[in-house]
């Protein structure tokens, strides 16, 4: 690997702030996810971090299992037209697959049968993503 080069937008840290997962409620055959993205672009620093809430209702309504994330990104030498493509784009792509092992591993370690979620593209959160970017220049 003598002639690697450093990403232009590299994952650094993902960490789970909070999860309530409550099984006593009745988990049925039709479950509902919902995501609600958020991030803040630090532009001192090239930092981009990526906020998702993870929510599995049943067919009532009630949250099954709520999952608090924060994924950071650094990045270079990327201009700023294209940095969004990157935050709206790429960065959930990263992240998704990290918060789906962790509802099946906990699902599955609980005693309860696993809940196992379905590989997701969630391009189409990114209208929502772009919306809920905070710039912070401080």
């Amino acid at each position: 690997m003598t002639n690697s080069e450093i990403a232009a937008f590299r994952f650094a840290n993902f960490k789970i702030t909070k999860s309530d997962f409550d099984f006593s409620l009745e988990r049925g055959t039709n479950l509902n996810i919902k995501f609600k993205l958020s991030g803040e672009h630090y532009v001192k620093t090239n930092v981009f971090k990526l906020v998702i809430e993870t929510l599995i209702n049943n067919q009532k309504e009630e949250i099954l299992i709520r999952v608090l994330s924060e994924s950071m990104f650094n990045f270079a030498g990327i201009e700023d037209k294209d940095l969004m493509h990157y935050f709206v784009g790429n960065a959930p792509a990263i992240v998704f697959p990290y918060v789906r092992a962790y509802i099946g591993t906990l699902s599955t370690l609980s005693g309860y049968p696993p809940l196992l979620l379905p590989t997701l593209n969630l391009s189409k959160l990114s209208n929502e993503l772009e919306e809920n970017i905070i710039k912070i220049t401080d």
